[in-house]
This record gives structure tokens, C-alpha cells and sequence, in this order.
């Protein structure tokens, strides 16, 4: 017999026991969140007197990992751990802090979204148009035991820093390949990684099965073995992200390794967007038809990659002989 709370119950549930365990200045309250492709996720955050920022926990994640096995203790410990870390580290994420060029310039970075599903959020904040997407910027700040926190540049911060979009670029590709090392390496590679473990985490920390996590993204975007099934001879398929595959479909856009590929390999590069952390790549050898991909990657979008991490249903084509990338289907 299947015992376990439903939603509604779990959210109340971890809202009081936190709440008891929280300090008596603390005040432990549920919200709402819009991410990214317009996805509203349910959250739990804190408050705290002489204190404007919080940290944001995603309550559906962990509901995820509940039904998956995780413990009602387990997942209120980790809660209380990520507050108590915000609590002791927090304190400089300040609006004032914020508005301080000086001090946010060091956590600036990219994140590639689709510009139509993302179209009303972008009306108040920087961007460059990279055909049916958009390069966003975010102010990225890390914190013990819960991965990393970021916020949305917007164009009242650009302002208040006295900085333009190009410059916002210019510093993020310096921060990007400070914080992440940009990789195009085999699709094995990339799978070995994920299996072995990417997410840093305290000694002793077990993550709870089926919790993505800050940082953690498992699980999700183009099965490569899916791809390479309806196909004969089968493709040799390599990604291109980051060495931690955060924010890695970026990468396509401040570096030039699939230039370099596409010269090593002498032809054209097919770019096949698995979400926004990563593209798989493979040689465009002739035998594949772009509708035929672009159907595939419509469909691994619906079943696989969860909403909010969808970049596009299209096909790119990176052009050798033109140094372009291109809608390819």
C-alpha cells in the first residue's frame, strides 16, 4: 500500500517542520518562481530581518525525490543545511551589493534560452539575438551544499552599472571560461561523467535519488542512443558544453571549437540542441536528411527534456566555407 503524502500535503509538511527548526528572526515561507520558457515552480524560501535576498528552493524537486525514496528527514535536513550555508555566506547579496559593478563583475555569465519562449521576460533585460535564440546574462554566486544561485540581469541593473550589452558580453566570456572550461568531446565521454558524478557536495552527503540539485543536471536532453539507432551506419556523436555541463549550449557562441572541428574534419557541422546546458554535434556526412533530425529532437523535447531546460526544436548547420551557423531545418 502506497503511504506517501501527496503534493499538497509534502509542501506543508516540510513548511512547518522548517519552519521549527528555523531561527526565531527567521521566517520560512512558500512562493512562486517564473523560469525559464515561462515554467512556474512552486518554492520554498526564507526571511530574514535586515536581510533583502533569500535562497530559492525548488519544492517540486523535492517532492521528485520523495517519491524516489528520499526520507521526510533527509529532505528537511538538506533544506535547513542550504539555509544555515546561506545564512553564514549570504549576507553580501544585497541590492546594494547588486548595484555595485565592482562587485558583480567577477559572477557575470551566459545562459542560451529560446527567444519566443522567453520573449515577455526579455522585454526588461539584455540580450543578443542569436537567430531563434537569445544570450541571457546572469549574476552567479555560489554557496556551500547548494550548487550555485544566480539572478537575471536586467536592464535597470545594466543601468545602474553604467555598462552596455557589449561589455556585459565581453565580461561573461572572461567569467564563463574562468568559472567553466568549454569541452567537445565524444558522447561516451560526456555519459562516463555523468554516471561517475558531477555534483559537488559535502563529505559524506548522499544525494537523494531522483533530486536534479544546483548543478546537477542528469537525465535529461537528446538520448544520443535514440539518435543514433535510426541510423546506418550509426554517427559518431560528440557535445559540446561545459566540463561541469552547466550553461553549456553557450559555448556555441563565445568560443570557436566547432570551428575547429568543423576544419579538423574537413565539412560541415550539424548542431542538434539537447537542452540549454549542451548541443550534440556530429559530422554533416550527407546520409541524414535535417527534417528527419529536426523530428527527432521535437520529440525527444516532448518525452525527455524537462520544460524549462528545452533550448529549440530546430537543426543547426555550422557552415564551413562561410564560417556561419545557420537553421538548418
Amino acid at each position: 500500500m502506497d503511504d506517501k503524502m501527496d503534493y499538497s500535503e509534502f509542501q506543508q509538511y516540510i513548511l512547518e517542520n522548517v519552519q521549527d527548526r528555523a531561527a526565531d528572526d527567521c521566517l520560512i515561507y512558500m512562493g512562486s518562481v517564473t523560469r525559464n520558457n515561462g515554467v512556474v515552480c512552486d518554492t520554498l524560501m526564507m526571511r530574514q530581518e535586515e536581510r533583502e535576498a533569500t535562497p530559492v528552493l525548488y519544492m517540486g524537486d523535492y517532492y521528485d525525490s520523495y517519491c524516489a525514496g528520499a526520507s521526510l528527514g533527509e529532505i528537511i535536513d538538506h533544506i535547513c543545511r542550504v539555509f544555515g550555508n546561506f545564512q553564514a555566506r549570504g549576507a553580501l547579496v544585497t541590492s546594494r551589493w547588486l548595484e555595485d559593478y565592482e562587485n558583480v563583475k567577477d559572477h557575470i555569465v551566459m545562459r542560451l534560452v529560446n527567444y519566443g519562449k522567453n520573449e515577455a521576460l526579455l522585454q526588461d533585460c539584455p540580450y543578443i539575438r542569436k537567430m531563434d535564440l537569445a544570450l541571457t546574462f546572469r549574476v552567479c554566486v555560489s554557496y556551500e551544499a547548494g550548487g550555485r544561485g544566480s539572478c537575471l540581469v536586467t536592464d535597470s541593473f545594466m543601468k545602474a552599472w553604467g555598462v552596455d550589452k557589449s561589455q556585459l558580453y565581453e565580461r561573461a566570456v572572461i567569467n564563463m571560461n574562468r568559472i567553466w572550461t568549454p569541452v567537445l568531446e565524444p558522447l561516451e565521454n560526456f555519459v562516463y561523467s555523468l554516471t561517475e558524478g558531477t555534483c559537488v557536495r559535502e563529505e559524506g552527503e548522499t544525494p537523494f535519488p531522483g533530486w536534479r540539485g544546483q548543478g546537477l543536471h542528469v537525465n535529461r536532453g537528446i538520448d544520443g542512443s535514440i539518435l543514433m539507432s535510426r541510423y546506418s551506419p550509426q554517427p559518431e556523436l560528440y557535445i559540446l558544453s561545459t566540463d561541469e555541463k552547466i550553461e553549456g549550449a553557450a559555448v556555441l557562441f563565445y568560443t570557436d571549437l566547432i570551428r575547429r572541428f568543423a576544419r579538423e574534419k574537413e565539412c560541415d557541422v550539424i548542431l542538434l540542441p539537447s537542452s540549454i546546458h549542451e548541443f550534440l554535434v556530429l559530422e554533416d556526412s550527407g546520409l541524414r536528411s535535417s527534417s528527419s533530425l529536426r523530428c527527432v529532437v521535437r520529440q525527444v523535447n516532448k518525452d525527455q527534456v524537462e520544460d524549462e531546460e528545452v533550448l529549440s526544436d530546430h537543426v543547426y548547420r555550422y557552415i564551413r566555407e562561410e564560417d556561419k551557423i545557420v537553421i538548418d531545418a
